[in-house]
C-alpha cells in the first residue's frame, strides 16, 4: 500500500473559515500531524490529510510519515485545537469507508457550553 492511499479528510459544515493553525490530529499510538500555520479551512470546504509525504496546499496535507498511521480495523483519532480543546466538542464526527476517515468540524460555539443559572438574592 502506498501511504498516500491512507488518508483522513475534514470538512468545516460552518458558514466561517477555521484557523486550525496549531490544530493537531493524533491516532491511538500518539503519532501526531500538527496543521501548519497559517492554515485556514473556508465554510464547506474540505481538506484531506495524507499519510505521506507531498507538497501541501489548501485542499491537501501530508503527514509525511514513514510507516501507515491508522489501524484500517479498529481506529480512533483525537481531533485538538491550537488550544487543546476536545475535538469532540468541534462537532467531528468520524466514518470509516476503507483508508478514508472524515470528520465533520464546526467552528467552537461563540457561547459557554454552560452558562450557571443565577438566583436573585431575596
Amino acid at each position: 500500500m502506498h501511504l498516500n492511499d491512507e488518508y483522513v479528510t475534514l470538512k468545516n459544515t460552518g458558514e466561517d473559515a477555521i484557523d486550525m493553525t496549531g490544530w493537531s490530529l493524533r491516532n491511538e499510538r500518539n503519532d501526531v500531524f500538527t496543521f501548519p500555520g497559517g492554515f485556514n479551512l473556508p465554510g464547506g470546504a474540505t481538506v484531506t490529510v495524507y499519510t505521506g509525504c507531498g507538497v501541501d496546499t489548501e485542499t491537501e496535507l501530508y503527514w509525511c510519515s514513514a510507516d501507515p498511521v491508522w489501524n484500517n480495523k479498529s481506529f480512533k483519532a483525537v481531533l485538538k485545537t491550537a488550544t487543546g480543546m476536545d475535538g469532540s466538542r468541534c462537532s467531528c464526527i468520524q466514518t470509516p469507508v476503507q483508508n478514508v476517515w472524515a470528520f465533520a468540524l464546526a467552528p467552537p460555539p461563540a457561547a459557554p457550553l454552560f452558562v450557571p443559572s443565577t438566583r436573585p438574592a431575596w
